[in-house]
């Protein structure tokens, strides 16, 4: 008989999850905005019928790669 090892896919570590509150007041929008967002492809955990968990970090991750900005105008003008 052997034992085989559970090793995850991806590393552990310290996950923070959050609700649409969180998520909204990390992005500075309403929580209907969230809705929005998640049909566009914000990364989201459904739990159920109602309700829904986001990773912060993955959240985050993902608003910087669909919203980065790239600076505009002179460089050092003020």
């Amino acid at each position: 008989m052997t034992t085989q090892k559970n090793t995850p896919d991806a590393p552990t570590g310290n996950f923070k999850f959050g609700g649409k509150r969180d998520v909204a007041s990390m992005l500075v929008v309403c929580p209907r905005t969230v809705d929005n967002l998640m049909e566009r492809g914000l990364p989201h955990l459904k739990l159920g019928k109602r309700a829904v968990r986001f990773d912060m970090e993955e959240v985050r991750a993902w608003a910087k790669r669909e919203f980065g900005s790239a600076r505009t105008g002179k460089v050092g003008a003020h």
